[in-house]
């Protein structure tokens, strides 16, 4: 009942005397005070937060008393209200997002190393890519944990982009690449080295990948230069066609 109270922003003392005021019948906001352990100098304050969310309500007669509506009522009502208000937020929210545009990279080339900006830079590219994703993948075991494969191959997919990935296949990883397959991936079988890895985002971005000896070190090369991109993504198609489907 509490965590529920809090998640309707509710506070402390709020969700004290709503519960108090539950388990009576009515009483004055003095005596909830007392009942529910709420400072005398902040149960007025309280009570009157209450009956503006629609959960209490005041009755005529001196002294004034207080009485719980029905929570069947008074709750359902409140989570309506606040369900409107996170529905309202959340459009705009997403308008936001929409308006919201990152400067692209201006260098033609840039070198970074480490796991963790290797991932983040994953993120990106199935975050901006729009047509093509050409993908040399390596043994579709991602060391980083918590990292998942599958949710963002969907996300692109559903926007009906062309992906591609060459995978060098073997035991450990033949039921991954199955999975990405019944998604929709267009995959194949090379014996690459699985050191490593090769993104090229429509065309126009592409990101090499050498992985060390230990399978987490990472020297990262970023380009952006139109006519090398462009070569990379022959060379794959070449690569590509001498490529095998999975059985």
């Amino acid at each position: 009942m509490e965590e529920l109270l809090r998640q309707l922003n509710l506070t402390q003392y709020e969700i004290k005397a709503y519960i108090s005021l539950l388990k009576v019948d009515s009483v004055t906001a003095y005596q909830l005070g007392g009942l529910s352990k709420v400072p005398s100098g902040r149960i007025y304050d309280v009570v009157e937060s209450l009956v503006s969310k629609g959960l209490v309500s005041l009755l005529p007669g001196t002294p004034q008393k207080v009485r719980a509506i029905d929570p069947k009522v008074g709750l359902k009502a409140l989570l309506v209200q606040k369900d409107r208000e996170w529905k309202s937020n959340y459009s705009q929210l997403h308008e936001l997002i929409h308006k919201i545009e990152k400067k692209e990279d201006t260098e033609e080339v840039s070198l970074s190393k480490g796991e963790d900006a290797y991932y983040q830079n994953i993120v990106e590219i199935y975050g901006k890519v729009k047509k093509e994703l050409l993908i040399i993948a390596g043994p579709l075991i991602p060391h980083l944990k918590g990292t998942d494969l599958i949710t963002p191959t969907k996300m692109i997919l559903k926007k009906n982009v062309d992906n591609k990935m060459i995978v060098p296949i073997d035991d450990t990883n033949i039921d991954t690449a199955k999975k990405l397959v019944k998604l929709g991936v267009q995959l194949r079988n090379y014996p690459l080295k699985k050191n490593m890895r090769l993104h090229i985002v429509d065309g126009k971005f592409a990101m090499i990948t050498v992985v060390g000896k230990n399978g987490k070190e990472r020297s990262i090369i970023k380009i952006n230069q139109k006519e090398s991109v462009l070569t990379l993504r022959e060379m794959y198609l070449s690569l590509w066609d001498k490529s095998k489907d999975i059985e």
